[in-house]
Formats: C-alpha cells, sequence, structure tokens
C-alpha cells in the first residue's frame, strides 16, 4: 500500500509543485534527528505492549531509508535537484546503518518472518542477498505449516515478497490458509468484516477486540498486482499475474486516469487462459508465469498457455 501511496504522491507532486514538497520541513527534520520507534503490531508471539516498550530500530531504521528513497524521486520531478540528492543520500545512509548494524553482512537470522519481508520489500538488500532472504522466509513459512507470524507493517508485503522471488506457491498457501493465523479462519467463523487479530474469535467462538479493521484487508493488494497482475502507473501498465490451480481463477478491473484495465485467468484442463482489456489509449507489459513476454494494445485480449507454449 505504500508503494500506491507513493505513487499518489508523484502525480501530487506533479499537479501541485513546490508547496506540497514543503509542507512541513520542520516535522521531516525533527524525525530525522530524533527518530520514532514503534514496531510491528499485532505480531504473532508479541503483545502490544512489548511492542511498544521495546522499539524495533530495525523497523525504523527501513523505514527511514525507503522514506528517504520516496522524497529523493519526488523532489526529482520537481526538478529539485539539491533536496533529490539530500534525501539520496539520507536514503543510503540509512540502508547502509540498516545492513551493519542488524544483518550480518547482508545475511539476516531471525525466526521473525517480518524480518525478512521488510528489507526486501523496501529494496534493502543486493540481489544476491534478496535471494537468499526470499529463501530463508519461505522457509520460515514452511515450518510453521504455511502460517504467517507477521504483523500490520509486512503483511501487506508477505505473499507478494514471496511469489514474486519465485516462491509463488507458498503464497498461495498462506493466502488460502483455514486455519488461525490466516485469511480464512476468519470466513469459515462467519466472518463479513476484516479483524484486528487472527484469533478476533476464538476457535471456542469467544469473541476478542476489534471485528471491523483494516488492517489485513491489505492482502486485496496482492490480490489486484499479484494474482490479476495488474501494475498501473503514470508512466507504464504492465500485466504480471501469478496462477495456481489451488485458486483455479480470478479477475479483476481497477479505474485508472486513461479508463478501465481487466486482467483475469482460468483453467481448463492443462491450459491457463488469460484474458485482458485495456482502454483505446493504452498499452501494456505482459509478464506470463511462463517467462514469456510481449506488449498489447487496447481493446480485448484473449492469451493461453499449454505446456509453455503461448497462443494470441
Amino acid at each position: 500500500m505504500m508503494k500506491k501511496w507513493y505513487a499518489f504522491l508523484e502525480n501530487l507532486a506533479k499537479a501541485k509543485g513546490e508547496g506540497e514538497f514543503h509542507g512541513d520541513p520542520e516535522y521531516r527534520d525533527y524525525t530525522m534527528e530524533t527518530g520514532i520507534n514503534y514496531g510491528e503490531w499485532c505480531e504473532m508471539g508479541t503483545t502490544p505492549e512489548q511492542s511498544m516498550r521495546n522499539g524495533n530500530y530495525d523497523v525504523a531504521t527501513a523505514y527511514f531509508s525507503y522514506s528517504g528513497k520516496l522524497l529523493a524521486e519526488i523532489a526529482g520531478i520537481l526538478q529539485k535537484e539539491e533536496e533529490a540528492k539530500h534525501y539520496r543520500e539520507v536514503s543510503e545512509n540509512a540502508r547502509s546503518a540498516f545492513l551493519s548494524s542488524f544483518t550480518d553482512g547482508g545475511v539476516i537470522h531471525s525466526k521473525r518472518q517480518c524480518q525478512y519481508v521488510r528489507p526486501i520489500s523496501f529494496g534493502l538488500l543486493s540481489e544476491e542477498q534478496t535471494k537468499q532472504a526470499a529463501a530463508d522466509l519461505n522457509v520460515l513459512v514452511e515450518e510453521m505449516d504455511d502460517h504467517l507470524n507477521t504483523g500490520f507493517l509486512t503483511t501487506p508485503d508477505l505473499c507478494g515478497v514471496l511469489a514474486e522471488n519465485g516462491f509463488v506457491a507458498t503464497a498461495y498457501r498462506l493466502l488460502l490458509q483455514e486455519e488461525m493465523p490466516g485469511w480464512l479462519y476468519s470466513v469459515r467463523k462467519g466472518a463479513t468484516t476484516i479483524w484486528e487479530t487472527w484469533d478476533g474469535i476464538s476457535k471456542d467462538g469467544v469473541p476478542k477486540d476489534s471485528l471491523n479493521h483494516y488492517a489485513y484487508g491489505a492482502i486485496v493488494s496482492f490480490l489486484l498486482d499479484g494474482v490479476c497482475g495488474i501494475h498501473y502507473s503514470e508512466r507504464s501498465t504492465v500485466i504480471k499475474p501469478f496462477v495456481s490451480k489451488a485458486l483455479g481463477s480470478a479477475s479483476a478491473r481497477v479505474m485508472t486516469p486513461k479508463g478501465e484495465v481487466k486482467s483475469g485467468w482460468y483453467f481448463e484442463g492443462d491450459r491457463c487462459i488469460f484474458f485482458i482489456e485495456l482502454p483505446c489509449n493504452m498499452q501494456a507489459s505482459v509478464w506470463l508465469p511462463n517467462g514469456q513476454r510481449g506488449t498489447i494494445g487496447p481493446g480485448k485480449t484473449r492469451l493461453e498457455i499449454t505446456g509453455g507454449n503461448l497462443t494470441l
């Protein structure tokens, strides 16, 4: 979701110019000088009291680096090269501090899934370090019998990080997990809203905490840009779906400033059939699960994979 927020900020920067970027420089400077060290929230195995009391400096440092990167890019859009250079340095310094303080030469040693998801998602690791971290994260999930133990901050990116790094099957097992903690546990309990905690209603039927919350509903981001593969920005449109017979079929539509984008897929035997629809003034790059790539134009497109072959 933070990436979508960045896309919004990018458009806002272009539309409103300098005033928005300089909205509150005092607060930015205060944050840089003092730091804010809230950690994960509602992480399995950790109470909120522990999270507040102990602080999580790795969380703050990672966000410091990523926020600096976003500010640098926004400053670049506004052609403020000095400020862009400054925030690039802030971001890189925080990244270096993260690697030296919270990793062993770029290798993460932790049983907490969040401590792998965040640096991968924020791009704090090198390509080789990312591959290793993703593989280690996959092992952690498998060791927990395909359950998660992430909190509010990293749960939105968990499935996407796994899928993007080659562990699509694991991402889907998490997505379709029916036991607690898992999204379908609440569905099996009759939920029609998103709960604050995974055990909002216990196995004995006892309710607790908020039963109408927002955080874990962020999995919808993975449904849109992971399962259905819709990635839209002002600069480009990419359709990159991750498919699974465990789900069987999926479809989504996203309204963009250029019109509605639709993407979906379904299985028929050993064939996977994709259907995509673009508005009249748009092209899109298509990345298929078998590694093939191509460009499609406006209107309806049907693609089919059978044994690695693509048919238009």
